[in-house]
């Protein structure tokens, strides 16, 4: 079975610092989204590459109807 997660990137503007990317991963009842209206932009003005990962069957990732079968196990995967 293939799984498409959703992935997005906010770039770093400018100069880019001499820091490594950060990687947001949601909780409960959210998306790749929530991260990407204030904190990404922010840190990304700041020279930082933000990625943003959209759980399996969460956002825009696929098979929101087996949501209910997905565990620790799973989103740990995803990771």
């Amino acid at each position: 079975m293939e799984v498409r997660l959703e992935l997005i990137l906010e770039a770093a503007k400018g100069a880019q610092r001499e820091l490594a990317p950060l990687l947001f991963v949601h909780g409960a009842f959210c998306g790749a989204w929530y991260w990407q209206v204030n904190l990404m932009p922010w840190l990304a003005e700041r020279g930082i590459d933000c990625w943003a990962l959209s759980l399996g069957s969460h956002g825009g990732s696929a098979d929101h109807e087996g949501r209910n079968t997905l565990g620790t196990d799973d989103y740990v995967a995803d990771v």
